[in-house]
């Protein structure tokens, strides 16, 4: 695991160093509504697994038809009847631009998610049988996020952007490993 985090933070260093970089204050926002799936790929819409999901820019390089981007998100979704999920992630993002109309996105990054199971839990007690209602305090995972999108590039102040991606949910603990992928539809907002 140290060598897939070193290895990233390298690729970072390496993006960051070429071309012209410019540290952002907060010029952007991006929002996007998300729909959520267990599914691989991506299959359906329905039944509708909402979330939301708000990030800046804070680094960005631009070279010829290519924009690089390292981003920073905050989100949450809502599986009715396996989890709830707040997430706080960061990708870094490849954008090749065509005639600058059509930028197509490729973001790779980690994070941290926390989920919590959205009913009541028990636990046996060992003494009595009996089921006794348990306090929840939810399941850490370390997050590997990759994806595909497209970014509307002519308008000025808003860019409307469809993404997917796929998130690998690596488990703190003893737990299992799961994935599942989000379809994205959102804004960028450029606030200067």
């Amino acid at each position: 695991m140290q060598n897939k985090i070193n290895a990233i933070l390298l690729l970072v260093f390496a993006i960051l160093t070429q071309g012209t970089l410019q540290a952002q204050k907060l010029n952007n926002l991006s929002i996007a509504l998300t729909n959520e799936t267990y599914s691989f790929p991506f299959t359906r819409f329905l039944p509708l697994h909402p979330g939301l999901e708000i990030g800046t820019t804070l680094f960005q390089s631009k070279s010829g038809n290519s924009t690089h981007h390292i981003n920073a998100y905050l989100g949450g979704y809502h599986h009715q009847k396996v989890e709830n999920a707040l997430y706080l992630r960061t990708a870094y993002s490849y954008q090749y631009n065509i005639k600058n109309t059509i930028g197509i996105d490729a973001p790779v990054g980690i994070g941290y998610q926390h989920t919590f199971y959205p009913g009541e839990t028990y636990v046996q007690n060992t003494d009595t049988g009996a089921w006794e209602n348990k306090k929840q305090w939810g399941k850490s995972h370390a997050l590997l996020t990759f994806g595909l999108g497209l970014t509307y590039l002519k308008a000025n102040r808003l860019q409307p952007f469809i993404r997917y991606e796929s998130n690998i949910d690596l488990p703190l603990y003893n737990s299992y490993l799961t994935t599942r992928t989000f379809f994205k539809l959102g804004m960028h907002i450029k606030l200067n």
